[in-house]
C-alpha cells in the first residue's frame, strides 16, 4: 500500500519574515507610496483588504486573479497586472523555509513516502510550488494542491477530498502536518487522516503581545514587522527558552540601542566608535552586523574595565577622585575596596590600617567619608604613585588603539557613570580633549561631568532601577555576558600594551554562545531587510519585557537564571537565591535589598504563595516615621 504524507504550506514549511500576511500589503505600500503619504498607504491597504473579503463573498475559494478584479487599483494610478506582480514578488522576497520542517520532509521522503503539499491561499499553484522548490521541499514531479485553482479548502474538509480523489487514495494511507487547529488538525482527523499539529512556529507569548500593543503606538508598521523578524529568527536558531529570551529580549533592548548609537554618531560627524568594557562587547558585534547602519564609521573594541580606571585616577587625591572610586564601593570591606583599585591593604599606612581594619565594611556614608579623609591624610603620595604607574600604561594602551587619531565616542551600557567621568577626567589633566560617551541607560546616581563631558543616553525616559531591584546586573550579567575575561590590569610586551584579564565562568559559555549567535542572527536578518528599528519598537517590546521579567518574574525565568551569578568588588553571588536574613530586614526598613541581589525573585522563592503579602508588608514598613528614623541613624554612624 502506497503511503502519503501532506504539509501544510504557510507558516509550516515557509515562514514569512514580516510576520502577519497582512504585512506583505504594508511592505507593498512601502514602495508605492512616498513615506510620508499615510493617506495612500492606508487607502491601499484597507482597499487590498476589503477587496479579499469581497471576493470571499462571491466566490467560496477566490484566486489572486479574483481579489484585483474587485481592487481598483487604476484610483491609485497603477496597472492591476503590475501590483499583482508585485505582490508575488513581495511574498517571495519574505518567503523563507522553516528548517525543522524540510528536515521532516526529507525523513518522509527516504522511508518512501510520497510528499504532497496542500495549502488555502489565493496565490497561484505555480506559485506556491516555485518557492517550494526553490527552497527545496518539493520536486518537479511532486504535486502541490492550492484552494484558488482546486475550488476546494482544507478549512471544510473539501480540498482533503480532492486531494484523495486525485490520487486515487484512502485516508488511512495519509500522514497530515500543519499549523491551523481546524484545517491541519481536527478536519483530517475526522476524515481518518492521522494529524500531527505543528505548534512551534507561532509566535511567542511576547511577540503576540506586541502585535497586540502596537496599535498604541506612532510606529505601529515597524513594532508588527519587528515580532515577525524576532519569530522568523528563532525558528531558524536552535529551539529553547535561552534562545527565545536572547531573541525576543535581548535581541529587542539591544539592537535599537545601536543603531540609535550609529545614527547619532553620523549625525555628529563620529568616525570611530570604541564599544569598551564587557558590557559593550555585544554592542560591538551588533554593530559590526549592521552594515548599512555602520557604513563610513569605524567599530572597535576597546579592553577597560573599572578596576584599571579606578586605579588610574589620582593625581592628586582630592575629594572629586577618591569619591569616583570610594563612593561606589557602599557595603565592601576595606580590603575589597583597596584590591578593586589594586593596592593591598597592608601597603597602607599603620594610622590607616588602625582606623580601618581590613574586614571593616564601608556601609554608611559617615564611614565612607571618614575612610576617604584617612586616604588623603596618610597616603596620598601612595596612591599618587601606584596611580602614574597603572595610568601610563592605560594612556599607551589608548594611543595604541588610536583613540586620539580622529573624532571619537565611546559605547557602554551606562547606568551611574564613574568610568566615563575618570577617562575624561584624566584626559583634561593630560590636556587632552574628553571623549563623548553612549549609555544605554541610567539610574539616579548618574554622574555628570563639566559642560565639555558630552553624554547621549539612548533609554533617558526612565531610570529602571527605581522599579527593580537590579536591572543593572540583569544586563551586565546576562544580557553582555560573553567569553572575555574582565581586564584586571595591563602589561607592556615589547612595544605592545596588552590587556590581562581575569579568568571567565566556563559554566554559563554555552549560554553565552546562544545570546551572542541569535543576536547576530537577528541583526543580520534585520539589516538584510532594512527593518527600521526605531525607539517605539525598544519601548513597546524590549523595555515592556525587561520590566515585566524584573519585577514579576515567572517561575521559567527564575528557573533560567539561578545559575547566573556575578561579581562585584571580587564577591560572587547568584542571581536567583532564597531571601538573606539582612536583605530581608534592609527591606522592612528601607524598602530595598542591603546587597546586590535580585529582591523580586527572592521573595518568590522565599515565600512562595505568600511573596505578594510580604511584599505589601515591606512596603508600608519602609514607609513608616520609625523606619525614616532608623535610616537616618544608621547613614550617620560611624
Amino acid at each position: 500500500m502506497k503511503k502519503y504524507v501532506s504539509f501544510d504550506v504557510f507558516d509550516t514549511c515557509l515562514i514569512r519574515r514580516c510576520g502577519r500576511p497582512y504585512k506583505i500589503w504594508d511592505l507593498m505600500a512601502d514602495k508605492l507610496f512616498q513615506k510620508d503619504d499615510s493617506r495612500g498607504r492606508l487607502s491601499f491597504t484597507g482597499n487590498r483588504s476589503l477587496a479579499e473579503k469581497k471576493a470571499s463573498v462571491e466566490k467560496s475559494y477566490p484566486t489572486l486573479e479574483d481579489i484585483y478584479d474587485e481592487l481598483n487599483v487604476s484610483q491609485w494610478g497603477f496597472d492591476s497586472d503590475k501590483i499583482k506582480n508585485l505582490e508575488m514578488e513581495t511574498e517571495e522576497q519574505e518567503l523563507f523555509p522553516n528548517p525543522e520542517m524540510l528536515k521532516i520532509v526529507n525523513d518522509y521522503r527516504k522511508k518512501n513516502f510520497f510528499v504532497v503539499f496542500i495549502s488555502d491561499m489565493y496565490l497561484p499553484t505555480n506559485f506556491v510550488k516555485k518557492i517550494l522548490v526553490k527552497y527545496g521541499f518539493c520536486r518537479d514531479y511532486e504535486s502541490v494542491f492550492v484552494s484558488g485553482d482546486c475550488n476546494a479548502s482544507k478549512y471544510d474538509g473539501k480540498l482533503y477530498d480532492y486531494v484523495l480523489k486525485k490520487t486515487g487514495s484512502k485516508a488511512c494511507q495519509w500522514i497530515h502536518y500543519g499549523d491551523n487547529v481546524r484545517s491541519d488538525f481536527r478536519v483530517p482527523k475526522s476524515k481518518g487522516i492521522k494529524a500531527n499539529l505543528v505548534s512551534n512556529t507561532d509566535f511567542s507569548d511576547e511577540e503576540k503581545r506586541w502585535l497586540e500593543d502596537a496599535c498604541f503606538y506612532t510606529h505601529k508598521h515597524e513594532i508588527e514587522l519587528w515580532a515577525g523578524l524576532c519569530r522568523f529568527t528563532r525558528l531558524q536558531n536552535e529551539k529553547s527558552f535561552a534562545s527565545t529570551m536572547a531573541i525576543d529580549f535581548i535581541a529587542s533592548v539591544y539592537v535599537p540601542y545601536v543603531v540609535y548609537v550609529l545614527g547619532t554618531a553620523k549625525e555628529k560627524g563620529v568616525k570611530t566608535l570604541y564599544f569598551w568594557a564587557r558590557d559593550g562587547h555585544i554592542f560591538w558585534e551588533i554593530a559590526k552586523t549592521l552594515k548599512y547602519e555602520s557604513e563610513e564609521i569605524e567599530c572597535r573594541y576597546l579592553k577597560v574595565s573599572r578596576k584599571v580606571l579606578y586605579a588610574c585616577v589620582f593625581y592628586e587625591v582630592n575629594d572629586y577622585e577618591l569619591s569616583l572610586v570610594i563612593d561606589n564601593a557602599h557595603d565592601q570591606t576595606v580590603e575589597n575596596c583597596l584590591n578593586h583599585i589594586g593596592l593591598e591593604w597592608k601597603s597602607l599606612s599603620e594610622k590607616t590600617k588602625k582606623t580601618f581594619p581590613c574586614a571593616k565594611k564601608l556601609n554608611s556614608k559617615k564611614r565612607i567619608s571618614l575612610f576617604k579623609e584617612c586616604l588623603k591624610c596618610n597616603d596620598a603620595e601612595l596612591l599618587k604613585m601606584h596611580s602614574a604607574n597603572k595610568r601610563e600604561l592605560f594612556l599607551k594602551y589608548v594611543d595604541q588603539e588610536q583613540l586620539f587619531q580622529q573624532k571619537s565616542a565611546f559605547v557602554d551600557l551606562g547606568w551611574a557613570g564613574s568610568c566615563r567621568l575618570i577617562v575624561n577626567y584624566i584626559m583634561s589633566k593630560e590636556r587632552l580633549n574628553p571623549v563623548p560617551c553612549f549609555y544605554w541607560g541610567y539610574n539616579r546616581s548618574l554622574m555628570y561631568g563639566t559642560l565639555l563631558d558630552e553624554l547621549y543616553v539612548f533609554n533617558d525616559k526612565r531610570d529602571n532601577t527605581r522599579d527593580c531591584s537590579c536591572a543593572n546586573l540583569f544586563f551586565e550579567e546576562y544580557a553582555s555576558m560573553n567569553a572575555s575575561g574582565s581586564t584586571i590590569c595591563y602589561e607592556q610586551k615589547n612595544a605592545t600594551i596588552v590587556p590581562v584579564e581575569a579568568p571567565v565562568d566556563t559554566s554559563l559559555m554555552n549560554l553565552m554562545q546562544i545570546n551572542e549567535t541569535c543576536v547576530k542572527s537577528f541583526a543580520k536578518e534585520m539589516s538584510n531587510a532594512w527593518y527600521c528599528a526605531d525607539k517605539d519598537v525598544f519601548l513597546c517590546c524590549g523595555l515592556k519585557q525587561m520590566v515585566n521579567i524584573l519585577k514579576n518574574p515567572e517561575k521559567k525565568h527564575i528557573d533560567f537564571f539561578r545559575y547566573v551569578k556575578f561579581e562585584n568588588y571580587g564577591v560572587e553571588t547568584k542571581m536567583v537565591s532564597r531571601l538573606p536574613f539582612k536583605d530581608f530586614l534592609a527591606l522592612l526598613v528601607w524598602g530595598v535589598p542591603a546587597s546586590m541581589i535580585w529582591a523580586e525573585a527572592a521573595i518568590k522563592v522565599t515565600f512562595g504563595p505568600f511573596s505578594v503579602c510580604f511584599a505589601k508588608l515591606y512596603k508600608y514598613a519602609s514607609s513608616t516615621s520609625f523606619a525614616n528614623r532608623l535610616r537616618l541613624w544608621w547613614e550617620n554612624r560611624a
